[in-house]
């Protein structure tokens, strides 16, 4: 694995409040995808960046926009909802 991304965002949930995510590659892996989170999320599938699902969350939509860019790093203020 490896560190692709980190993106500095602030919190929706509490104001004043920042995060910093980090987001790994990998390269290889075995096993099949699960959806091991189905009350947060409806489906687990795979997508190019440049055809993501219309419901695609904001941040994670920004996050792989910039790692398709060959950004390292990124801020996301936009609010998410």
């Amino acid at each position: 694995m490896k560190l692709v991304h980190t993106v500095h965002r602030l919190n929706r949930n509490e104001p004043n409040q920042e995060r910093i995510d980090l987001f790994f590659g990998a390269t290889k892996w075995g096993g099949d995808a699960t959806n091991a989170e189905p009350h947060k999320c409806d489906d687990i599938s795979w997508f190019t960046p440049g055809n993501l699902p219309e419901n695609t969350l904001p941040l994670v939509r920004h996050v792989i926009e910039a790692i398709a860019r060959g950004d390292t790093f990124s801020e996301f203020t936009r609010d998410p909802s």
